[in-house]
């Protein structure tokens, strides 16, 4: 059975090198036969054919090896079936050319050259540039590979090879390639700051050099004081300013360097508060806290909430106000306070604090971190929250639950000498 002749018969050259590799497509044969291929060679001059060696292989691929540089061979590929050969396919004028054949390999500060070797040529001559500035380096002898150092990240640089025999040039290969990024430095001088009470965040910190001619950004991250992330953004400025946050709230704000995949070590400020415009500030007696804050522009009510954790009571003032009295308060009481400045029905500032009472004794000096009972046994008595009178403010009370009976009659002296014991001398 003749099997036919092999198609798409290729013959290439390998890098620059005295090889050719040879393939082709299988032929079809019995099963029960043996098919291997036949592969010749022959050096021509266009003329004149001289044969220089054959080999078979049972594979649809073959190498040629040691051949001459600037020759030109004719390649030839057939069929064995049962060692009988069949028709030949060729390609001729398979020329191996003498080509350096550069390759280069970059790093973020270097470049290696490496070349095939060409006949004749007893150095090499290394330039290279990145567009202003430069330098060059010969190699002597069977050398094949060199490696620029000292370069500059994220850098085009032009390289040219030249094969030399003596003072004359051989052969020559241009190139360029783009060294490769790296991480920046990271950032310094951070600063946090808020923006005029307003709830929003100033971030500051010193340039970054980069690192080349890389691309450089900066990322920041702010957080929650419990490190649950509340947002982050890139910019290349050196400020960025956080909005949209909330007052009261506490926050760590993170920035480090980028330049592409790579980052330096973040710097972080821990633990900015949002304070409001109102600048909310309490004072405390025994009885009253007095409400002190700055007047918003603005505003044209103010609402305070006070509370003990179970009960307490509202009121709302007009604009004119900046301070207030909550009265008729238990001693050695921790109250929470509420303050809004509103528009309508519409919150433009809020602000939040707590403080405890002072507890007096009986002779008027202050007993701090206590708080007293009552000195007489009492059955249900009721006490409510009350706001000092004024004509421009609105109440609303809620009833506070009837107090227990603190103390009996049987234990008053007793807790009459440790209180005398406590009390804070002036």
């Amino acid at each position: 059975m003749n099997p036919g002749q092999v198609t798409d018969l290729v013959v290439e050259q390998v890098d620059g090198q005295t090889v050719l590799d040879v393939t082709w497509t299988s032929v079809t044969s019995p099963p029960t036969c043996d098919l291997s291929y036949g592969v010749t060679w022959s050096y021509t001059d266009g003329n004149n054919t001289e044969f220089i060696g054959n080999d078979t292989t049972e594979n649809t691929e073959y190498t040629i090896t040691d051949l001459t540089f600037e020759a030109a061979y004719i390649v030839c590929v057939y069929p064995t079936v049962d060692g009988q050969n069949f028709s030949e396919s060729c390609q001729e004028e398979n020329v191996v050319e003498s080509r350096l054949s550069m390759k280069l390999l970059p790093t973020a500060t270097s470049i290696t050259v490496k070349w095939s070797l060409i006949p004749n040529a007893d150095s090499y001559f290394i330039l290279w540039l990145d567009g202003n500035d430069g330098a060059w380096h010969t190699v002597y002898g069977s050398v094949s590979e060199f490696t620029i150092t000292d370069l500059l990240p994220c850098t085009n640089y032009s390289v040219r090879l030249d094969g030399k025999a003596g003072e004359e040039t051989l052969l020559t290969e241009n190139d360029s390639i783009l060294t490769l990024p790296t991480a920046p430095s990271p950032v310094s001088d951070l600063t946090v700051t808020q923006v005029d009470r307003e709830p929003a965040l100033e971030v500051t910190w010193s340039p970054v050099t980069p690192p080349g001619k890389c691309d450089l950004t900066y990322r920041i991250i702010w957080s929650f004081s419990n490190n649950t992330k509340a947002g982050s953004n890139t910019t290349s400025e050196t400020l960025y300013t956080i909005h949209n946050l909330s007052y009261g709230a506490k926050y760590t704000v993170c920035v480090d360097s980028w330049v592409e995949v790579y980052n330096a070590t973040q710097e972080c400020d821990f633990g900015t508060t949002i304070s409001s415009k109102l600048a909310l500030h309490l004072e405390a007696t025994s009885t009253t806290i007095s409400v002190y804050w700055t007047k918003v522009d603005e505003a044209e009510t103010y609402y305070i909430e006070w509370t003990d954790g179970n009960y307490g009571a509202w009121t709302s003032l007009d604009s004119a106000f900046d301070t207030f009295d909550i009265t008729d308060l238990l001693p050695g009481t921790n109250y929470t306070v509420y303050l809004n400045a509103k528009q309508g029905s519409e919150v433009l500032e809020s602000d939040v604090d707590s403080i405890v009472t002072l507890v007096e004794a009986s002779d008027g000096q202050i007993l701090r971190g206590m708080r007293l009972p009552s000195l007489t046994a009492r059955k249900s008595p009721e006490k409510s929250l009350t706001t000092r009178e004024n004509p421009r403010q609105k109440t609303t009370k809620k009833r506070l639950p009837p107090l227990a009976s603190a103390m009996t009659h049987t234990r008053l002296p007793q807790f009459l000498s440790r209180m005398n014991r406590m009390v804070v001398k002036p």
